[in-house]
């Protein structure tokens, strides 16, 4: 049987405090407040290998709102490390919490995705949905958290310019600077900007929707082999 699974990876300094910690999270929430949420998830043990460092595993499917409080959990928690973190959650049901860029619902002209490394991703997450909401009227915001490759995720409704990417991180850097965490950035649009051979006298490129790869991509912040 498929199962759901949230995957923590960590970036020092910093990996064994925080490590020490995520192996009592499940046993010491059980105790508190969060019993609730510690119900919902099955086991919890360090993950051997290059995906991850720990693993929490769900009984179900979580909700949104189920994964929302684990990261607050784990932002809570490791804020005493120096450690950085990121989460991953996979589900059997792909459509329901992971956004897929390659599917015919995405018809955007160009999406930003954002891989945000915490703690304090949960803060990161909300001051986004406030700060990006009324920025300008030429981008859409997430409509909520993205489990899976991305955090987040906002919308062009025209493929934006070099400039245009800088001048919104410029913004995010400093909604985003009280909070702490790091992030890795990523463009991509399904529109591919070519010529028509049997137009003679075409002086502008004209897009063509659903092209097979992104026309570009455009990445900053932290490599993924940090």
């Amino acid at each position: 049987m498929e199962i759901s699974k949230s995957l923590i990876k960590l970036y020092g300094p910093g990996i064994p405090l925080a490590l020490r910690i995520l192996r009592r999270v499940k046993t010491e929430l059980a105790k508190g407040e969060k019993s609730a949420l510690i119900a919902k998830i099955a086991r919890a043990h360090p993950y051997i290998g290059e995906e991850a460092d720990y693993e929490f595993i769900w009984s179900n499917i979580p909700s949104t709102s189920d994964i929302i409080s684990l990261i607050e959990e784990l932002d809570t928690r490791l804020l005493e490390t120096e450690a950085k973190f990121t989460i991953t959650t996979k589900v059997p049901d792909k459509d329901k919490l992971i956004y897929d860029f390659n599917s015919p619902e995405i018809t955007g002209a160009a999406y930003t995705f954002f891989r945000i490394y915490g703690p304090s991703l949960s803060k990161a997450i909300n001051l986004l949905n406030t700060a990006i909401k009324y920025k300008n009227s030429e981008i859409r915001p997430s409509k909520g958290i993205l489990l899976g490759k991305y955090d987040y995720v906002i919308e062009w409704l025209r493929i934006p310019t070099v400039n245009d990417i800088v001048t919104l991180l410029e913004h995010i850097d400093t909604v985003l600077k009280v909070t702490g965490v790091t992030y890795k950035v990523t463009t991509k649009s399904k529109l591919k900007l070519h010529s028509d051979p049997r137009d003679k006298h075409q002086k502008r490129p004209i897009m063509e929707i659903g092209a097979p790869s992104p026309s570009f991509s455009v990445e900053t912040g932290v490599p993924d082999d940090k």
